[in-house]
């Protein structure tokens, strides 16, 4: 506050308080007049002044000027909770639908990549294989052309004498199917015993038929003699 408004203020108070005093000393004759005192001026130091201005500084502890509020984590009602493991298993049930067509799809473009190569090892295997029923052993050989070499060999010793049938042709095979046709098919029977040995060409590039490889067995037809129109060779 303005210093000079201060002291009128006080002033007026002053001359305000002497008022009722000439009041009595119209009344009463004999009371004694006291003068009346002029408005007083009331100086203030600026030392005054500055320590109104200044605020009051209150030294509070560290601790509490900045407090730490701790929060303590609500826990999830049971209905959210419920919520939360039905759409877990949502989720989950979704990526293992995904992740079983995804598996399919490469199943699928796998067996289509290898193809003539699986058909293949499924239906015989390249190189040297042989394949036997009873008596008869059937010798064969397929290269990676699919070309065929078959020597079917049956047993008919009997006694002291030995006697093979040769039956010996090609042909090439379908690697999808298994199957093979020939129209070179030959013929030889060797006979042994103690006074013979003898081999005998029975035909030669005259004979035909069919062969059907099937994984671990293998048929024979044998369209000049049909000598194993029945029988199926199983592999060794």
């Amino acid at each position: 506050m303005n210093t000079k408004i201060k002291a009128i203020i006080a002033g007026s108070l002053v001359f305000a308080s002497a008022i009722p005093v000439v009041a009595c000393a119209r009344k009463l004759p004999e009371a004694i007049l006291l003068p009346i005192a002029e408005p007083a001026i009331i100086e203030t130091t600026e030392t005054e002044t500055a320590l109104e201005q200044k605020s009051i500084e209150i030294n509070v502890p560290v601790e509490y000027q900045n407090p730490v509020v701790e929060t303590v984590p609500t826990q999830p009602s049971m209905e959210a909770q419920e919520l939360k493991k039905v759409e877990t298993k949502k989720t989950t049930k979704k990526e293992t639908k995904k992740t079983k067509k995804t598996a399919k799809k490469e199943t699928k473009k796998t067996k289509k990549k290898s193809g003539k190569k699986a058909t293949a090892a499924k239906k015989f295997t390249y190189g040297h294989s042989e394949y036997s029923y009873k008596k008869y052993t059937v010798y064969v050989d397929i290269k990676k052309d699919n070309t065929v070499s078959i020597t079917v060999k049956h047993d008919r010793s009997k006694g002291d004498t030995t006697e093979y049938y040769y039956f010996d042709f090609s042909g090439k095979v379908n690697p999808k199917t298994g199957f093979m046709v020939y129209s070179n098919g030959s013929k030889e029977t060797v006979v042994k015993n103690s006074h013979v040995h003898q081999v005998r060409m029975e035909y030669l590039n005259k004979g035909h038929g069919n062969v059907t490889f099937n994984g671990k067995t293998l048929t024979w037809f044998d369209g000049r003699g049909h000598y194993a129109d029945d029988v199926t060779f199983v592999k060794n």
